[in-house]
């Protein structure tokens, strides 16, 4: 697939079925998206980013005694960057000078 696309984040959404088909289950391989996700997904950094950030909702669902569909995800985001996650994509200048990204300049 060629298809050109600017950089997305990957939703937590994606790793919880609706409370209501099954609660506190997180789907972190299995997951649902379109095929522009899908190939981003089925890479093992992509992998590993999610399987962290599935192994941290399920300790704050436990900690906290909510399902892992009502946990507080800006407290789930503090704790992935503090542990060094990267969950968002800052251009190089690099990338900009040789016209893959636009950098919006300050």
């Amino acid at each position: 697939m060629q298809v050109p696309v600017k950089p997305y984040q990957i939703p937590y959404r994606m790793l919880v079925p609706r409370k209501s088909e099954a609660q506190n289950l997180l789907v972190p391989v299995c997951f649902s998206a379109s095929h522009v996700a899908y190939s981003t997904l089925r890479m093992e950094p992509q992998y590993m980013m999610v399987g962290q950030a599935a192994g941290v909702a399920a300790a704050l669902a436990i900690q906290t005694g909510h399902a892992v569909q009502d946990i507080d995800t800006k407290e789930l985001t503090r704790i992935i960057l503090r542990q060094g996650a990267i969950i968002e994509y800052v251009a190089s200048s690099q990338a900009a000078q040789i016209g893959l990204f636009h950098v919006k300049q300050d």
